[in-house]
């Protein structure tokens, strides 16, 4: 018996050794090598800003040839205002609206001919487009869970199928996910399930398709971007409170809504990262990598703590959850401040006769 554990327990350690070295190895040596950028098309969605915005211009400048799906009007100019008139033939831009079929439709045929009319490939697909919404998860009208899902979820989701036979021989496909997709962040409910299903939807992709092209998650954690900026964060939390039920604001009460969205506010801003383009730099090794990762988790936050984190047993994820989220529902005298329906005295009982 002694001799059977003896050997469980060799086998274990070298199993354990085997995988670090090999993981030390892929890292140094086999990620470090890339494929070549200059004249490879490159189709990404969501190029209004962001993430999108700089990874289109940083592939531009590469020398990739970018198809750029952008939500507004003036985006379309702006992008190759951006990249400046020596480049700008190297930037396709389109209109994208994810919520109109007909949008997708016409998106996806301007691709076909771009591709037919100049005898190319398509090198890669970055899904990026996206919304955010933060608030409680009874604030969400049923037209604000529409949209999101609409966007996120199901218009990423028939895009993706459009597109993906598009792709080349040894193509890519990136999807921006984020680390709420595997930790259930309290506040974050609405699009920490969007992103869910669309990460399950692209790892069940990554693993069914027979189509020679490979599939890539990126996992943000917290980044200073123009979505994360105090005013838009006001905003969104600001259009969620407002579109839900007025029963639900009387439950809650504005003094809830107030605390929350300054707390929430000033807490993502000071703690998301100032480095967006280590985001940038993950879809480009993405992209051009001749060995990528299926997944990649970016930002601390993202890397020693919610990925850790996803694995630890359910009760330890909800009390660490607890614990953040009561930080947000505190005064700034540090009184808790509860939801208006249960702040409210009970009524006293009438006296007996």
């Amino acid at each position: 018996m002694e001799t059977c554990m003896a050997w469980i327990g060799s086998g274990v350690s070298l199993f354990v050794a085997f995988s670090f070295l090999s993981f030390l190895f892929r890292r140094i040596f086999l990620e470090r090598s890339y494929l070549p950028q200059a004249g490879k098309v490159v189709v990404v969605t969501g190029c209004d800003s962001g993430f999108g915005w700089d990874t289109a211009i940083r592939l531009v400048k590469g020398g990739s040839t970018v198809i750029a799906g952008c939500f507004l009007e003036k985006s379309l100019t702006a992008l190759k205002e951006a990249v400046g008139p020596s480049l700008a033939d190297q930037i396709i831009t389109l209109r994208l609206n994810l919520e109109d079929d007909e949008s997708t439709d016409a998106f996806v045929r301007d691709i076909r001919s771009y591709l037919d009319d100049h005898d190319l490939s398509l090198h890669a697909f970055v899904n990026n487009a996206g919304l955010f919404a933060a608030g409680p998860t009874e604030w969400m009208s049923r037209a604000h869970i529409r949209r999101l899902f609409q966007v996120n979820t199901v218009g990423a989701m028939e895009l993706t199928n459009r597109v993906a036979p598009l792709l080349a021989e040894g193509g890519r496909l990136v999807s921006i996910s984020s680390v709420s997709a595997v930790v259930h962040g309290p506040l974050l409910a609405l699009y920490g399930a969007s992103k869910a299903a669309l990460d399950n939807f692209h790892s069940a992709l990554r693993v069914e398709t027979e189509r020679p092209f490979s599939v890539h998650l990126i996992m943000p954690g917290s980044f200073k971007t123009p979505l994360l900026n105090p005013t838009a964060l006001r905003a969104n939390i600001t259009a969620g409170w407002n579109n839900a039920p007025e029963s639900v604001r009387q439950d809650f009460g504005s003094r809830y809504f107030e605390t929350f969205t300054s707390n929430w506010t000033e807490g993502v801003v000071h703690y998301a990262s100032n480095r967006p383009s280590w985001v940038t730099d993950n879809v480009l090794h993405a992209i051009f990598a001749a060995h990528p990762r299926a997944r990649y988790y970016t930002g601390y936050d993202a890397i020693f703590l919610f990925s850790i984190l996803s694995f630890a047993p359910t009760w330890i994820q909800d009390a660490f959850h607890r614990r953040v989220n009561r930080r947000f529902f505190q005064s700034p005298e540090g009184e808790k401040v509860s939801m208006a329906c249960f702040e409210k005295p009970l009524a006293s009982k009438p006296k007996a006769a």
